[in-house]
């Protein structure tokens, strides 16, 4: 059977694109009240059953947060993560976790934490870390 019949096949709400992107933006973790949360598993959490792309943000997560496990989980089919600039403040693990079921490019970052890009068809490449 041919890709587009098995895709007709399938219920409508399954034949709904759901690419995702996520471009251009800053985005800081913080503590968000006194006597609040001394740590968090991440800052940023973007799973797609589609197509991801978290390009050319900043993102922190800032001293004040105490701890952050990964700054960035990313999960995708197909991922790109590219020009991101990662600072952590806090104590990090990981800047980026990307996984793609795929293909995963992970390239041109510049963070301050190790990142792992895991998954099929992975690149990562010019990746700039401090730490």
């Amino acid at each position: 059977m041919a890709n587009a019949q098995v895709f007709a096949a399938l219920p409508a709400i399954f034949q709904r694109g759901g690419e995702t992107m996520l471009v251009d933006n800053q985005i800081s973790l913080r503590r968000p009240f006194v006597g609040g949360p001394q740590g968090s598993m991440s800052a940023i959490l973007v799973v797609t059953l589609d197509d991801l792309e978290f390009s050319d943000n900043q993102f922190e997560a800032d001293i004040e947060r105490g701890w952050v496990l990964i700054d960035a989980i990313l999960y995708g089919v197909t991922t790109r993560a590219v020009g991101n600039r990662g600072q952590e403040g806090a104590l990090c693990w990981r800047s980026i976790q990307a996984y793609g079921l795929a293909a995963n490019n992970v390239a041109h970052n510049q963070l301050t934490c190790p990142l792992a890009a895991t998954g099929a068809n992975v690149v990562a490449v010019h990746n700039q870390i401090a730490i």
